[in-house]
């Protein structure tokens, strides 16, 4: 019983699979600034594992997100490596075609070479289009709310 406590996310974080996750409304920083109130809380900005994560972090944003006008940091961003391609940062892991259904925009536009000035400094975040939410681009030094996630066993840090 014991071990269960410890694996259990505290109330307000939101449960997902191996981690807890944190919406931070109260503040907004930038991309970076994020990163680093997150990883002062023993965490880091949420990297989205599949559809499934995705889903519950989309109803939680429905069900209490008021104003649904603003966007929220993610930990990925564009790879100055690859044209219109995205990364979790730290992770390195693409955002790929498992990510597809996910976008609320034509993420094909971005693959264009012509575009990728347009892409530097780009962070993905979860926006509102009017009917759901799901990934979007924005810049990374305009601040907003943002989403810190942790593992079980180290949710204690970041409540």
């Amino acid at each position: 019983m014991l071990l269960h406590f410890f694996l259990a996310c505290p109330s307000p974080l939101l449960e997902s699979d191996q981690k807890c996750i944190r919406f931070i409304n109260s503040i907004r920083l930038t991309f970076e600034a994020a990163k680093t109130y997150c990883a002062s809380m023993e965490s880091s900005l949420l990297m989205v594992q599949d559809l499934t994560e995705h889903n519950l972090i989309a109803n939680w944003l429905q069900e209490n997100v008021r104003t649904k006008s603003e966007s929220w940091f993610t930990s990925g961003i564009s790879d100055p490596q690859a044209v219109g391609k995205f990364l979790w940062d730290g992770y390195f892991s693409d955002l790929g075609a498992n990510y597809l259904s996910l976008w609320i925009i034509d993420i094909e536009w971005y693959k264009d070479p012509a575009n990728l000035y347009l892409l530097q400094g780009k962070t993905v975040v979860y926006s509102y289009n009017g009917v759901d939410w799901g990934f979007n681009i924005s810049q990374g030094d305009l601040e907003r709310p943002f989403i810190c996630q942790t593992p079980k066993i180290e949710a204690f840090c970041i409540d």
